[in-house]
């Protein structure tokens, strides 16, 4: 299960690289889908360089702008795993993510790919 929960976070950030969405897609709806999709541990702490509810990585913040919790300096050691995280500041990180590299053609495209994504996990955890 937990493997087939980074293919599906690998899909999001391939999808976030190469086609991107564009920030007005992404809606609260789409985050909690997104947020759904890697697994959505609130209580994730960060392993093998992942971390927070959407399994964020170091380039993937640093990409993003390097967020951070309100105060913190983004040159602080502890910054990136500190804002990943946290779910507020995670849901910044793929919202800057997603403005720097969006261009899906439009809203139901991407409400498309996290509805697939959604199916193809639930049937994943039913086999």
């Amino acid at each position: 299960m937990r493997n087939m929960r980074l293919i599906y976070v690998a899909v999001f950030y391939f999808f976030g690289f190469v086609t991107g969405v564009r920030i007005s897609n992404l809606n609260d709806s789409c985050i909690r889908c997104l947020c759904y999709v890697a697994g959505c541990d609130l209580s994730h702490g960060c392993s093998q360089g992942y971390c927070g509810p959407f399994y964020i990585s170091r380039v993937y913040w640093v990409d993003a702008g390097k967020p951070t919790l309100p105060e913190d300096n983004p040159e602080r050691k502890e910054a990136f795993e500190d804002c990943a995280r946290d779910y507020h500041c995670s849901v910044k990180i793929v919202e800057n993510y997603m403005a720097r590299f969006g261009k899906f053609a439009n809203d139901f495209e991407f409400d498309d790919f996290c509805t697939n994504m959604r199916y193809d996990m639930i049937a994943t955890k039913m086999a």
